[in-house]
């Protein structure tokens, strides 16, 4: 877990991570029969794949990361990095623990002092014995490494002069930490370790016509090796002994061609493959057919492998021979479904077939790991997914021509930026959206999608109304007001309003503002019509409401103004000569507000100046900014994926500033839960990184909610005047999708004592038995404040 910094005014603790990194298209391993580990930011994510249950350590690495490899047996991670020193460009390497201390750095040294290209790294069988192949200058370079005593055993320079043009991948034998098999293009060697010295053995084996990008080895023998243009060969002591053509479409393109889908070491070598140099341009132009087989893992009695990464093929072998038949095929499914509770559906205005077909040609399998007794078989895809094979003993028995789909193991994550991110008040409920056109609201209680939505054009913006019954989406061609209903979403109404990047719900929930260019727009989500439009002047690129809903704060690249939402005037405005770009957020008070400048200093905005300021260190740059209103601590989400929490107020360079490791890209959006227990951060790379908090107050806890109430002596006197007036005005409204009844004030019109009454005669009348449910529409309002308001009121 994350280390907490006991200095921090708020102490933040990783709960939960949705996603998976995405540079990385070989970053899934397992480290038991039922435990996987993945990165997902700058944390390194091990996942329980039936229990869901996830521990999590950082690792300083990942912010530079350029491979992960695993040993299953010894519980170990390697971790390669370039860059990690600012001083000059070299590339390390770090053993981290997976058994008894997770997360425990176990050893690290220097690979190179310059930044190299990795091709292909593997462990031995018994874990002593490190190689990785590197490519550099026309050449390539396999070392060997004897990792735990941080020393080079052995190199050997691979180049134009040993036949070597393009190489793939590098295994150790599976008993023999002395012994590897190189694949590449027009290339298959064993390499001895002998001596201290790298021997190549020499093969007499023809193999003009393969280009070899993956292999694996299936016995002590023989090891099994898939081309790029859909062949899979079983070769033995370097020769091809059995080819097998996975494209069963060939037969039809290239039926001038004979061929066999078992022959022997002879028959490859002889004319019947290749008869005339006809036949090899045939050949050879079916190579980019997009059906390479990317990755083999070997399972008893056969081997799964992975196509074009489209399908996943089970082969098994068959008896008293070293042929293979094809048992079982798999495919992504066209829709994501979340396993569970969560329900997924499509716009009215979906997309098409062709639509559909192009995002489907787009998500291909990156990679296939099986767990060490083969229980589970899991498939790391190219939009972040994981993906399981499920009841793998009965699909080797069961024989069908339909491809079978694969299930998702886990949520379904982003695989895109996510731009939108908004938490509920009176229900655990929080919802994103993202460049990958859905909408997901998710329950952080129970860690699952509870609805999704894929919509056929971009979502720029999203709010959920603090009861949770209600959204604000905003689309490339218009805001929609929706209900959120037990099986998807209801459109209440839509807006023609084009290109609203940032959608806001007041605290009470009886308006939201939509930025619609300069103009900033007010609507009522029970009048469903516009009641105010404000015109900034400038672009607008963030809205946020004051506490009491009565002001609102706008703000553009170098423009904050501070409106009076009752008569639509400025209160104070800023025109800095430094650019905004960060975002901006007001302290418990509305006195002081911080704003994010893009040279990376968060300043203090308060009475029409600024008064103060503070630097981020190693010059980074604030993206987004929240506050803890229990002591004013700011969290800054910034452009590296770094979060810093700093304490108020700000004191230039004497100010407090924290480091937490989080995303590995920039960080677009923070969310605080009302609770001020849990923290939510988003970033480009599509990963959710749910915080929990220790926060020291640095104000004495009280009963009474300052948002609401300004003293206590003030809320007595109107509490004193509330069974004697009248005066209340209680507006009941019928919620379109459930039984509540709405209570709200407009601000235009009321005064917000005229709330307080009414909040506190509506509970009254729930005291005396009126069976009347309702939902108080305040960001810090429930049913036990109600009961606290009618008992102050008893006894005072």
């Amino acid at each position: 877990m994350t280390t907490l910094n006991t200095a921090s005014p708020v102490q933040i603790q990783i709960q939960n991570i949705f996603g998976v990194r995405s540079q990385l298209d070989s970053s899934l391993f397992f480290c038991d029969e039922h435990t996987i580990i993945y990165p997902a930011g700058n944390q390194f994510v091990l996942a329980n794949v039936e229990t869901k249950i996830q521990r999590i350590f950082r690792c300083n690495e990942l912010e530079h990361i350029d491979w992960i490899l695993v040993h299953t047996n010894a519980a170990v991670v390697a971790v390669v990095a370039s860059g990690m020193n600012a001083d000059k460009q070299n590339t390390t390497i770090s053993f981290y623990d997976l058994h008894s201390n997770i997360g425990k750095r176990k050893r690290m040294f220097e690979l190179s002092d310059t930044a190299i290209t990795i091709t292909s790294m593997a462990f031995s069988h018994d874990a002593k014995h490190l190689a990785i192949l590197e490519c550099g200058n026309r050449e390539y370079t396999l070392s060997l490494w004897l990792w735990q005593k941080s020393r080079i055993a052995a190199t050997l320079k691979l180049g134009p002069a040993e036949g070597v043009t393009i190489l793939s991948q590098v295994l150790f034998h599976p008993n023999d930490n002395n012994l590897l098999s190189i694949v590449g293009k027009r290339y298959c060697r064993s390499i001895r370790h002998l001596d201290g010295n790298l021997r190549i053995q020499s093969s007499s084996a023809k193999l003009d016509q393969y280009d070899f990008i993956s292999h694996a080895w299936y016995d002590s023998s023989r090891f099994i090796a898939g081309t790029n243009n859909g062949y899979i060969c079983i070769l033995f002591n370097g020769d091809v002994q059995t080819e097998i053509d996975i494209i069963e479409t060939r037969e039809k393109l290239l039926a001038t061609i004979p061929r066999t889908t078992s022959i022997s070491s002879s028959l490859v070598r002889t004319s019947t493959m290749r008869a005339s140099s006809n036949q090899q341009e045939h050949a050879d132009t079916s190579r980019f057919t997009g059906e390479d087989v990317t990755s083999i893992v070997i399972v008893n009695k056969g081997f799964f492998c992975l196509v074009g990464g489209k399908r996943l093929c089970l082969f098994t072998k068959i008896a008293d021979s070293w042929d293979f038949a094809k048992t079982r095929e798999y495919i992504i499914p066209t829709n994501d479904m979340n396993p569970g509770r969560s329900t997924v559906s499509f716009s009215s205005g979906s997309q098409d077939s062709n639509e559909k077909q192009q995002l489907q040609a787009n998500h291909l399998m990156w990679k296939v790991v099986v767990s060490p007794r083969e229980e589970h078989v899991l498939i790391l895809s190219s939009r972040q997914q994981i993906y399981s094979v499920s009841d793998m003993t009965k699909d080797q028995t069961v024989e069908s021509k339909d491809p079978f789909q694969l299930e998702l193991i886990f949520n379904s994550f982003h695989h895109l930026s996510i731009r939108g991110l908004d938490i509920a008040v009176q229900k655990p409920l929080f919802i994103s959206s993202g460049d990958d056109h859905t909408v997901r609201l998710w329950n952080y209680e129970t860690s699952v999608i509870e609805q999704m939505r894929l919509y056929s054009e971009p979502v720029y913006g999203i709010s959920i109304h603090p009861s949770g019954h209600q959204l604000v989406v905003a689309f490339a061609s218009k805001v929609s007001l929706l209900n959120v209903l037990i099986d998807g979403f209801a459109t209440v109404k839509e807006y023609p309003i084009h290109a609203a990047h940032e959608v806001k719900f007041s605290n009470g929930g009886q308006f939201f503002a939509v930025i619609d260019a300069n103009i900033i727009q007010i609507i009522s989500p029970v009048y469903l019509k516009v009641i105010h439009r404000i015109n900034h002047g400038q672009t607008v690129r963030k809205i946020l409401w004051k506490k009491n809903d009565l002001a609102l704060y706008s703000q553009s690249t170098n423009y904050f103004v501070i409106w009076n939402l009752e008569n639509q005037k400025k209160i104070y405005e800023l025109k800095p000569s430094y650019r905004l770009e960060g975002g901006f957020v007001p302290d418990r008070e509305d006195r002081n507000i911080y704003l994010a400048c893009d040279d990376g200093f968060i300043r203090t905005f308060c009475n029409g100046q600024i008064i103060n300021e503070a630097k981020l260190p190693q010059d980074d740059k604030a993206n987004c900014l929240e506050i803890f209103p229990s002591n004013g601590a700011i969290i800054c989400g910034t452009h590296r994926g770094s979060i810093y929490v700093l304490k108020t107020p700000l004191s230039g360079a004497s100010t407090p500033i924290f480091h937490y490791l989080a995303h590995s890209a920039k960080i677009t959006q923070i969310a605080v839960a009302f609770h001020e227990a849990l923290i939510i951060s988003c970033c480009e790379d599509g990963i959710l990184i749910l915080w929990e908090t220790q926060i020291k107050s640095a104000i004495k806890p009280e009963d009474w909610t300052p948002v609401v109430l300004h003293n206590k002596q003030r809320f007595i006197r109107l509490m004193k005047q509330l069974f004697q007036s009248e005066c209340s005005d209680v507006r009941k409204f019928s919620h379109a999708s459930t039984s509540m009844t709405l209570v709200s004030c407009p601000v235009e019109s009321e005064l917000k004592v005229q709330w307080y009454i009414t909040t506190c005669r509506f509970a009254k009348m729930m005291l005396n038995n009126r069976d009347i449910p309702c939902a108080i529409t305040s960001s810090r309002t429930d049913l036990k404040f109600i009961l606290m308001l009618y008992a102050t009121w008893k006894y005072h």
